[in-house]
């Protein structure tokens, strides 16, 4: 979230000594730059800036995994350019996500058949998975009490007061009721006997932690289990229970596996965990479990069509990278129970040895249990002079240290904790490290005076200080106080500790236990390649007993997907699949931190593009916006923010709230129809006809009543790449505003056309110049070009975000500033930004810009020349080449066509219009800044090539023609799927009679 703003004329620019071998010139901090600059100095730019970021292996507030093999990341970047949502263009992918999820159901106990598949979703992080999971419930009791005919308008959600924050926002964000247990001294975790008292009709589930965040207490689930077994069948309800196993899913199972917390309880009926805690991953992937398919509405699932086939979908966020996935894979199979077990008493072990060691310096009192999460949580016994654990934090980072202090939950806020994460790469050496650097701080703060009291600018301390006068003196200000403290340990730590703080700070590597083959079972993964290392076959469903050899898990998962198309040739997506390898080494050097942890490049991005999109802004006034995973999260954060101030506006006016709508085109993304479903949005849509298949603004505005919360206008159609006219949606709607007195506003979608109109289209308004937007979003994994997982919210003002749907949380170190509905996540998508946005600078955007256009119009040609097509998209727009065919000669139309290009190696897809052309088949090319023009005359030919086929090709057979049988009658057709088979069998065998050797030459090249 962008809350700051620079300190000073100087914070406008920086300057970067690293890199004035390329460049003179300084760079505007938060505008992007009019030219371009070499890669050279742009990798040096952010790569110098970067080392003063603290080491992530030393960020103990952080549960999110910092390290990896060398192998897993190079299977990472060999991943890093494909798009998780195009599941048939990467079957694989798709597949390796499958098998997590079967693996990490098994794990929990799911009650499944043998050959039975489980039910869940890969997210960013738990926190989408527990949105997603409390969506779940709150839609099942919507839906029960409806059919029972009682009132479902106010429901609820049991939880402790110790829950991470993402379930106040889903409470906030959803309109959920949070009813939390408030913790005691010396319970800090929700009482399962309280937890069941508050439960009512109205309770869609109670949520159970498995590792509280505070200082890593598993709750305990079994007797809430009981005890809500118990109400239940008093009362006749059904009320289910979650478990947040975001930080204890991966443990529990290894080293407390008699442990009841799992769908072995029969109320729990789902569970969410975090693969990039202890299921050993970097930021950015997290896991959702349901106990059956009974548990998620279908309702929730959407089923789209534009990305070449239909895909099943029920996610907050939409396109986002593969790696993590495939890291998540790549762990699951590589250490195997064994290697998880291993890695888990280790953390266990570590975690005892530094609690041993705080425990001997006889000033900690340890919160945290024996048994839970490696988490080890303590607070100073004596408060000497006034100095308390945020002292003892602050001045652990002079070591390299990051250890946050904070208060306990209600109702036991006045107990202030440190909280250590002990983590799968932090060793005993670093432990033992630790508690030396405690114990120095520990003796540095007895040598200061004591704190000054807060009661008055000049007040005297409790304990009496005696000065060379004898007497008992005034204090002096706080500020100057604090100054003198401030000098006198700096001058200390430099004068006694610099020499051998330099020598001693460093840290080994844990290194990881490999080592049997695993165990046989009837579900296999196969692998020749990796036949060097391992000879027995894996599980693909349940995660091996044993380790293999990191080098063989690598193999195997290399190996298998190589099936999946090349990223470069897949022309559905829109998303970038190449970056400059100065880029990609910035990437892989911050892929083990966490993006929650970091703000300054997000407030530099966001105030970049808020002035390419013309915020009214003064010259140091910061931009209002937020980073985000892609489009689809920022357009939910817009929708949320629209919905809200709606909301806020009628019940001062005291006027029914309960009917918010929303005005789009029928050709909006399926994210705006999540949004309207999801948050209980009516969902208002213009249909297009055929030859114009965007947003009709005046049809658009005559569907505006008192209750819509905003209208959508979408720069760039998914389906053709157009422009909506936004500047005349703006007018017809200042006009209806001024009839009716309403102030109903408009939302920008620039997902694909964010950064194409402002370096191609400059004149065109359809940004903040108009009034009416109030904001926009932009994707800039699309025409931002960075690899898949990033997105940009931007707002007017403040005024257009309510202060309610900001959360302020304090547990990671110091109070920050949040609105999204994911929490922690990757930073390399972030810093691959800014380094885009500096190296290419508007000089750059605008050539690639143009580049593509020209490409598209090389592509638009080519086909027109064949005289089969008709050309749907327009030559202004997102650079996308949409096209049908004119005649479909013998029946075989675009998704014939679609299926045969795929034997030369692209994924063009086809699909229908949206409602209102629905008759209309479209095949669609997104031109990319990576499609050269060499590509586009190749894809001509190769369409070409599918044209001459298919003309030779017998006609499709239809149901409604009969055939002269043998006999001199009239035979019965065969069914649909045999006509099918012989169709396909014939094409085939023609193409690998006629095609085989010039088809591997094509694909050579």
């Amino acid at each position: 979230m962008v809350l700051s703003k620079p300190a000073s004329d100087s914070d406008l620019t920086m300057h970067a000594t690293s890199a004035s071998r390329y460049v003179r010139d300084s760079l505007p901090r938060y505008e992007m730059p009019e030219n371009s600059i070499p890669k050279e100095a742009a990798y040096q730019v952010i790569h110098d800036e970067l080392l003063l970021d603290f080491k992530p292996k030393l960020n103990l507030a952080s549960f999110v995994t910092t390290l990896m093999e060398p192998e897993c990341d190079k299977l990472i970047m060999e991943s890093i350019n494909k798009n998780y949502v195009d599941m048939d263009e990467y079957p694989v992918t798709t597949e390796l996500h499958n098998r997590c999820v079967n693996m990490i159901a098994r794990l929990f106990h799911t009650p499944l058949g043998e050959s039975e598949d489980a039910i869940g979703v890969g997210t960013v992080g738990s926190s989408e998975a527990i949105m997603l999971a409390g969506l779940a419930f709150k839609r099942k009791w919507q839906n029960k009490r409806k059919a029972e005919g009682k009132p479902c308008d106010k429901p609820n959600i049991v939880t402790g007061a110790n829950v991470q924050v993402c379930w106040e926002k889903f409470a906030r964000y959803f309109e959920v009721e949070l009813k939390e247990v408030k913790v005691t001294e010396g319970y800090y975790v929700m009482d399962p006997a309280k937890a069941v008292e508050m439960v009512d009709e109205n309770t869609i589930c109670v949520a159970a932690i498995l590792g509280s965040t505070y200082n890593g207490e598993f709750e305990d689930v079994k007797l809430l289990n009981d005890l809500l077994l118990e109400k239940n069948k008093q009362t006749g309800w059904d009320t289910p229970i979650h478990v947040d196993a975001a930080s204890g899913g991966f443990i529990a199972p290894f080293i407390y596996p008699e442990l009841e917390w799992d769908f072995r309880l029969p109320l729990v009926k789902s569970i969410n965990v975090s693969g990039h805690k202890y299921g050993l991953v970097y930021a950015g992937i997290g896991w959702n479990i349901w106990r059956s398919k009974d548990d998620l509405p279908e309702e929730l699932i959407f089923h789209i069509k534009y990305l070449g086939a239909e895909q099943s979908t029920f996610t907050l966020n939409f396109s986002k990278g593969s790696s993590q996935i495939i890291a998540q894979y790549y762990q699951l199979i590589r250490l195997g129970q064994e290697g998880y077990k291993n890695i888990m008493e280790n953390c266990h072990d570590n975690a005892m040895v530094l609690k041993e060691g705080l425990e001997k310096t006889g000033c900690f009192e340890i919160l945290s249990k024996a048994d839970g999460v490696p988490v080890v949580a303590f607070s100073l016994k004596n408060k000497k002079g006034g100095h308390d654990e945020f002292e003892v934090s602050e001045m652990l980072r002079r070591y390299g240290w990051i250890v946050p202090a904070y208060p306990m939950p209600a109702d036991a806020q006045h107990v202030i904790v440190l909280r250590v994460v002990i983590r799968a790469e932090f060793s005993r050496t670093l432990a033992e490290r630790l508690v030396h650097d405690i114990t120095t701080v520990l003796h540095e703060l007895e040598k200061l005076p004591p704190k000054v009291n807060s009661e008055g600018k000049e007040v005297h301390v409790n304990v009496e200080e005696n000065w060379s006068n004898g007497g008992v003196s005034k204090r002096k200000s706080d500020l100057e106080t604090q100054r003198e403290i401030t000098t006198y340990w700096k001058n200390y730590v430099s004068a006694q500790k610099e020499i051998k703080r330099q020598k001693e700070f460093c840290g080994a590597l844990i290194s990881l236990c490999v080592l049997r083959p695993a165990s046989e079972s009837d579900l296999l993964v196969l692998s020749t390649s990796a036949s060097r290392y391992v000879r027995d076959s894996l599980p693909r469903y349940k995660m091996p007993e044993s380790s293999i050899p990191k080098e063989a898990a690598y193999q195997i998962i290399h190996d298998e997907l190589l099936l999946d198309c090349k990223p470069k040739l897949n022309l559905a997506s829109f998303v970038t699949t190449l970056m400059e390898p100065e880029c990609d080494k910035l990437v892989m050097e911050s892929i083990n931190k966490n993006y929650v942890d970091m703000d300054e490049y997000p407030n530099r991005c966001v105030n970049m593009i808020a002035r390419l999109f013309h915020t009214p802004l003064g010259e140091s006034e910061d931009a209002i916006g937020v980073g985000t995973v892609g489009s689809s999260e920022a357009i939910m954060l817009a929708g949320l923010a629209f919905k809200r101030k709606w909301q806020n506006k009628r019940k001062a006016e005291g006027k029914p709230y309960d009917k918010p709508n929303i005005v789009t085109g029928a050709n909006v993304q399926v994210c705006w129809e999540k949004f309207a479903r999801y948050f209980e949005v009516e969902l208002k849509e213009v249909n297009v006809r055929e030859g114009y298949y965007v947003m009709d603004p005046v049809k658009a505005v005559e569907m505006v009543d008192e209750n819509t919360i905003c209208v959508a206008a979408i720069l760039g159609s998914t389906y053709n790449g157009e422009f909506e006219d936004v500047k005349l949606l703006n007018d017809l709607l200042l006009e209806k505003n001024k009839q009716t007195g309403w102030d109903t506003p408009i939302h920008v979608d620039a997902a694909s056309g964010g950064f194409i109109a402002p370096f191609i289209y400059p004149e065109l308004e359809w940004d903040f110049r108009l009034p009416l937007v109030k904001s926009i979003n932009v994707s800039g994994h699309k025409y931002g070009l960075v690899y898949a997982g990033i997105g940009w919210n931007i707002w007017r003002s403040k005024d257009d975000l309510p202060e309610e749907l900001i959360f302020h949380i304090k547990y990671l170190g110091a109070e920050q500033s949040t609105f999204t509905l994911n929490f922690s996540k990757g930073s390399s998508q972030i810093i691959a930004q800014y380094y885009q946005l500096i190296r290419l600078g508007e000089e750059g955007y605008k050539n690639i810009m143009e580049n593509c256009h020209e490409n598209a119009m090389v592509l638009k040609e080519g086909l027109e020349k064949t005289g089969r097509f008709e050309i749907l998209s327009k030559d202004d727009g997102v650079p996308v080449v949409a096209f049908s065919l004119k005649n479909k000669k013998g029946g075989h139309d675009e998704f014939v066509v679609s299926e045969m290009l795929r034997r030369f190696g692209w994924i063009v897809p086809a699909y229908p219009m949206p409602a209102g052309a629905q008759h209309v088949i479209v095949l669609r090319v997104v031109i990319r800044a990576e499609f050269s023009r060499t590509l586009a005359e190749r894809l001509v030919h190769d369409i070409t090539t599918v044209l001459h086929e298919l003309d030779k090709l017998p006609p499709k057979v239809t149901s409604e023609v009969e055939e002269n049988g043998n006999n001199g009658g009239v035979s019965k057709r065969k069914s649909d799927l045999e006509t099918q088979r012989e169709v396909t069998t014939l094409w085939k065998n023609y193409v690998i009679a006629q095609k085989e050797i010039k088809r591997q030459k094509v694909m050579a090249s």
